[in-house]
């Protein structure tokens, strides 16, 4: 997928160009708009026909007059009608384009309602298992999404409620799940819409927390992976989904939500690595629990990319060795002979957690130390900065985690290596399990400080893969374009 984002301000006038630059006005899109007003964000999905979208904010039918179609003067451009929601004078507004390039990390499609519990949406054209889903009706029901981690609890677009069942009930390979719910599966045979997405490093990615109540809420959301362009939080609460753009400014306390202006102390800045998050209940009420997704603009697809698989051990979990449950397994590394020489950019491991762990884990590529067979502590390729284990899978559902920030490992061909998790801090009663394979008779070694290894196997290979770019090298997100129009310019 391409994506892009902006900002412009209204000028009031009915068939205004917004101008994309790069976008592919012919391919299928997704656009998404809020404003800093007290009036609803707008979306228009890849298949709505002519002049129609619909309000996100809201339970109501598609509209005109507001994201009008698509078109090329010479640059691309999405039409705005001059709705207040996509286009009142003086107003600033945020947009996101997501665009199918055909890189099988997005995907568009239509069904119609039958009211069937369990029911399937499924198309192997699909070719992911989606980890953030958006379904909206033509009529008048509200929209919903679902983020990995939710299971049967998607979440209502509006400030109606938060999760409820019944709705989007599972994430699937090459689909979903729906129940019964109106909002998505109507026995009257509605038209709905959907939006399905794959995380792809450094580009797309979501996750949860748990509200703390703080300002600041301690600590950050690190877990991101990038400094994002575009990051959307909503809660299992009462309360509109809260959006922060870059355009707004990576430092500027100010949040637009899916439905009112712009106010602070939500999402107060988007970081290196994630964002921080002040005590507004639409973002950290204590206890709550809040998901979010987050997108950089660029190219999925282009050179550089973070998806190219090195070399794996990935056929079948054999079982679990925790990481962090005391401190004599705080490290736990594994070992593996490179296939070809690369930089490794990416290092995807299966995890979950036991309990509620909150310390950081950090993954890395270390150097070999041929006379003990185990990692070197002086020659570590490099490691990634830290993720927050409260966001992991959850204990029974493990599922693979991307640590690809600021990692950048050069390893040649032929040569011995080591995938190294290391933890934080302790905790007994809450920890990560690290899932094991049969695929390679490797060694798994412990330790407490990387300095002084035990045995933990001879015969098993902790699960992993690791990725470099498309072209070799670094991820490094291709940036669009970040700029401010008067729309109509």
């Amino acid at each position: 997928m391409k994506i892009y984002t902006g900002e412009y301000t209204g000028n009031g006038i009915d068939n205004t160009k917004i101008h994309v630059a790069g976008m592919d006005e012919t391919a299928r899109l997704l656009v998404m708009i809020v404003a800093d007003a007290n009036v609803s964000g707008v979306w228009r999905f890849a298949d709505m026909a002519g002049d129609k979208s619909t309000e996100m904010g809201d339970n109501k039918v598609e509209e005109t007059n507001l994201i009008q179609g698509y078109g090329n003067d010479g640059n691309p451009y999405f039409e705005i009608g001059s709705g207040i929601e996509v286009n009142n004078n003086g107003t600033n507004y945020q947009y996101i384009v997501i665009e199918d390039d055909g890189t099988a990390d997005v995907f568009f499609g239509t069904y119609s309602g039958d009211g069937n519990d369990d029911r399937n949406i499924t198309d192997v054209a699909m070719g992911f298992t989606p980890e953030l889903l958006f379904v909206k009706s033509a009529g008048a029901r509200r929209g919903r999404v679902s983020i990995t981690g939710l299971g049967d609890n998607s979440l209502y677009l509006t400030n109606v409620s938060g999760g409820a069942a019944d709705g989007i009930q599972a994430l699937a390979v090459n689909g979903f799940q729906l129940g019964q719910s109106s909002s998505v599966n109507d026995i009257g045979g509605e038209t709905y819409y959907y939006a399905a997405f794959d995380q792809v490093a450094g580009f797309c990615d979501v996750g949860n927390y748990t509200g703390d109540g703080n300002d600041p809420r301690v600590p950050a959301i690190t877990t991101v992976g990038f400094q994002a362009d575009w990051v959307a939080v909503k809660g299992d609460r009462t309360s509109y989904p809260v959006i922060h753009t870059h355009d707004i400014g990576d430092a500027v306390d100010d949040s637009y939500p899916y439905f009112g202006g712009g106010f602070a102390n939500a999402i107060e800045s988007l970081d290196a690595d994630g964002f921080s998050l002040g005590n507004d209940v639409t973002v950290n009420e204590n206890t709550t629990d809040y998901y979010w997704f987050a997108f950089l603009e660029g190219d999925t697809g282009a050179a550089g990319a973070c998806d190219t698989l090195v070399h794996s051990c990935d056929d079948s979990t054999a079982g679990t060795y925790a990481l962090g449950s005391n401190a004599a397994i705080m490290y736990r590394a594994t070992k593996f002979t490179a296939p070809a020489a690369a930089t490794i950019c990416r290092i995807d491991v299966l995890l979950e957690k036991n309990g509620s762990p909150v310390f950081g884990v950090t993954a890395g590529i270390w150097g070999h130390d041929a006379v003990n067979d185990e990692p070197e502590i002086t020659d570590q390729k490099d490691n990634s900065d830290a993720l927050d284990s409260s966001t992991f899978p959850a204990d029974g559902s493990p599922d693979w985690v991307t640590f690809s920030s600021n990692l950048s490992a050069a390893i040649t061909n032929g040569g011995t290596f080591w995938v190294v998790l290391i933890s934080s801090a302790v905790d007994a009663s809450n920890y990560v399990d690290w899932h094991f394979d049969d695929c390679a008779v490797e060694r798994i070694l412990i330790d407490n400080d990387g300095a002084a290894w035990v045995l933990a196997s001879v015969a098993k290979s902790m699960m992993y893969r690791l990725y470099e770019g498309a072209a070799g090298g670094l991820s490094i997100p291709v940036a669009m374009h970040h700029y401010k129009q008067l729309a109509g310019a």
